[in-house]
C-alpha cells in the first residue's frame, strides 16, 4: 500500500510483517516476562545465593524489560 504524494512514494510507518503476533503489542510480552522473572529470581536468590555468586544481578533483566515497555520512570520504580 504505497501512497503517491507529489511524485514521491510514501510507505506506511510499519510494514504488516513487523506487527506482533495475535495483535498483542510487544510491551505486554515484556511486562509479562518481567512479572514471571521477578519471583523466579527471588526464589533462586533465596535458595542458592552465596557471597560472590551474584544471583541478585539477574534482577537487571526484569527491570530493563519494564523500562523498555513502560518508560524510564516505571523502570526506575521497578528497580527500587
Amino acid at each position: 500500500m504505497n501512497h503517491h504524494i507529489e511524485g514521491r512514494v510514501r510507505r506506511p510507518a510499519r510494514p504488516e510483517s513487523a506487527r506482533a503476533c495475535c495483535g498483542q503489542p510487544p510491551s505486554s510480552f515484556l511486562l509479562a516476562a518481567a512479572g514471571v522473572l521477578y519471583p523466579v529470581i527471588f526464589v533462586a536468590f533465596m535458595l542458592a545465593e552465596r557471597p560472590g555468586l551474584g544471583i541478585g544481578h539477574f534482577y537487571y533483566f526484569p527491570v530493563a524489560m519494564v523500562a523498555l515497555a513502560s518508560g524510564a520512570l516505571w523502570g526506575a520504580a521497578a528497580g527500587s
